[in-house]
């Protein structure tokens, strides 16, 4: 929904695993083939998002859910840009994420129960991490809807902040 929502209101998007991917040739689905390499992955996507978030030029951002737990994510985060979390309920982002996956229409989705029981302790998790944005946002479920919302949320942020041609980003 970044891609989305930033030509709409007039910011470059970067999408913090897409840029760490092109960066190092590897996709984050090939790296995590490998459990030993879960370390590395944080690491690169942390990496990443500290140059994301240092650019001079504002930017809205889609960060990591990998990097949620960390303290420093957050404090660093607070220090360069605005949070906005997008909230829905948890099986209508379970869906879409799945489809998004398998490239399996959102229609044609089946959740097992295990998919839903393992996707219920994550989804608690994460939101008790964004809960620490600034701004939320409940999504509807309709991408058009959605992103129209999400450009208003942005735009208002940043009527916000008059006067400040750069920094900080929108995360």
């Amino acid at each position: 929904m970044g891609a989305e929502v930033a030509p709409r209101v007039g910011l470059p998007f970067r999408d913090n695993e897409l840029v760490m991917e092109r960066r190092h040739g590897v996709t984050i689905e090939d790296l995590s083939r490998k459990p030993e390499n879960d370390e590395v992955i944080d690491r690169l996507l942390w990496e990443t998002y500290q140059e994301l978030t240092a650019a001079a030029e504002r930017t809205l951002i889609v960060a990591s859910p990998r990097l949620l737990g960390r303290r420093d994510f957050w404090e660093l985060t607070r220090a360069h840009a605005v949070t906005i979390h997008l909230r829905s309920t948890p099986l209508k982002v379970l869906r879409r994420d799945m489809a998004a996956q398998t490239g399996v229409p959102l229609s044609e989705v089946r959740l097992t129960e295990v998919d839903k029981e393992a996707y219920y302790y994550y989804y608690w998790w994460r939101i008790r991490h964004c809960q620490k944005a600034e701004h939320e946002l409940r999504l509807q479920g309709d991408l058009i809807t959605d992103a129209a919302r999400l450009a208003e949320v942005v735009r208002s942020v940043l009527a916000g902040m008059p006067g400040q041609p750069i920094g900080p980003n929108l995360v």
